[in-house]
Formats: structure tokens, C-alpha cells, sequence
């Protein structure tokens, strides 16, 4: 394989779980246009818990139109540790998007 062949293709570490991947796939979902996906994804990536995601969640709170999907990231964010969540939510309060603001209060 050429260099640049390697840069198009997705690399996985060898030691993610099927949990990890799962998350991953999860988190993903965040993005579907399908709200009921968005919703299950939300759900999953609160129930396993990653500070790695804590920042995109924020980001995901503040352009997320359904109220039920926005309503399961707030949960999901209260599943994560303070020390990841508060930094970005705290970014969001001075955000120009409404949404943004009043998701990160």
C-alpha cells in the first residue's frame, strides 16, 4: 500500500474493544438525519461514558433540533466527569446561537 493509500483508510487501534468501537459508532449516529438514530445514539454514548466525546456533545447540544434527542445529551453530559464537560460548557454560554447558550446553562 502507498503512503497516501493509508491516509484514506480508517485506522483502528488494535487494542479498541467492541465497547470502544460501539461508542465510536455511536457517536457517529449523532449526526443521522433520523431523529429516533440520533436519540439511541445519544442513549449509548451516556450509557458507556467517554471524556474524549464530552466536547462534540456540547457541540452536538447546541445545533441539535429535536427537543427529546437535545433532552438525551444533557443526560448523556451529566454521565461524563465534571472536569471534561464544564470547560466546553462553559464556552457555550458565551456562544452567538441561543440554542448553544441555553443548552450550556
Amino acid at each position: 500500500m502507498t503512503r497516501s493509500s493509508l491516509a484514506a483508510q480508517e485506522v483502528v487501534p488494535m487494542t479498541m474493544t467492541r465497547q470502544d468501537t460501539d461508542a465510536l459508532r455511536a457517536f457517529e449516529s449523532l449526526a443521522d438525519p433520523r431523529a429516533s438514530v440520533r436519540l439511541r445514539a445519544a442513549l449509548a454514548v451516556g450509557t458507556a461514558p467517554d471524556p474524549h466525546f464530552a466536547e462534540r456533545l456540547v457541540e452536538r447540544s447546541a445545533v441539535e433540533p429535536e427537543f427529546f434527542v437535545r433532552d438525551m445529551l444533557t443526560w448523556a453530559l451529566t454521565r461524563h466527569p465534571v472536569a471534561a464537560t464544564l470547560p466546553p460548557l462553559v464556552r457555550e454560554v458565551d456562544s452567538k446561537l441561543p440554542q448553544a447558550r441555553s443548552q450550556a446553562l
